[in-house]
């Protein structure tokens, strides 16, 4: 029964990610100020996470460096929010692709005037974030016990 309950919890927190299109990455820069930027990404069924960004910005020069982020998925209005961070590939993948697959989640409405669309092609860097480790914060209102922060509080990685 552990293992099957494992497997709903999994599968339910991969399905959160896959029904979110914008992370907050934070990276750190070489002088060990933090750094944070919302993205738009994409998850496999390995819970690794795929986005793209100016590859001249800050983030994307801090990941080149570090090769390593954390991110948060989720903002309301439930309570349910994914907090997690691994190793970053850089700059091995088709930017043309992982643009394409990126942008056909979207509704063109939503990014119209998002700096990411009107980057040329040759000026944006796609990474994947290997989760090391992934949180799910995740309260039912209805029945997580007043106050029971642990309750709503689940380990989906490692």
């Amino acid at each position: 029964m552990h293992e099957e309950y494992k497997n709903k919890i999994r599968t339910e927190a991969l399905n959160f990610l896959k029904g979110n299109k914008i992370a907050v990455i934070a990276t750190v820069s070489e002088t060990g100020v933090p750094h944070a930027a919302t993205v738009y990404y994409i998850v496999d069924d390995e819970f690794n996470i795929y986005f793209m960004t100016n590859g001249d910005s800050q983030k994307a020069n801090d990941l080149r460096r570090t090769k390593k982020a954390a991110m948060v998925v989720g903002a309301g209005p439930q309570i349910s929010t994914m907090q997690g961070g691994g190793i970053v590939e850089t700059d091995t993948f088709n930017v043309m692709e992982m643009t394409k697959l990126i942008f056909d989640r979207l509704n063109p409405e939503e990014v119209k005037y998002w700096p990411i669309k009107k980057l040329k092609v040759e000026n944006i860097a796609v990474f994947k974030i290997k989760l090391e480790w992934l949180s799910w914060l995740n309260f039912d209102l209805e029945n997580t016990p007043a106050g029971d922060y642990k309750e709503g509080f689940l380990k989906i990685i490692p």
